[in-house]
């Protein structure tokens, strides 16, 4: 199983912005194949949890449109935001410039 784990810290005025796009994003994530979960809190920082089955299926999910609306709402946060993969290592953002910037089928994907 692999974890992903963002911190974000938004200004005030645009915290109900950010969960409300989290919490849309959450049901058609979850209904991807390899997701396991989705789960979103509130504290000193708005905490988004994802777990995946594989990294092959997350790194489809790191590619779609979905993961797109989230790096954008990082982009809000006032503090630097927190993006962590935990499976058999621990990655970071890097990881998302590499699988963004992959080949598929031969054509170079590059968002």
């Amino acid at each position: 199983m692999i974890r992903v784990d963002l911190r974000l810290y938004p200004p005030v005025s645009k915290e109900k912005e950010v969960v409300d796009a989290l919490r849309c994003l959450m049901g058609p994530t979850e209904v991807q194949p390899g997701c396991v979960k989705c789960r979103l809190s509130t504290n000193d920082a708005i905490e988004y949890e994802e777990v995946w089955s594989s990294w092959e299926l997350l790194e489809d999910h790191i590619r779609s449109d979905r993961f797109t609306r989230i790096l954008a709402l990082m982009e809000l946060s006032e503090r630097t935001p927190s993006l962590v993969f935990h499976g058999f290592e621990t990655r970071g953002m890097e990881y998302v410039e590499e699988v963004r910037k992959q080949k598929i089928g031969g054509i170079e994907y590059d968002q």
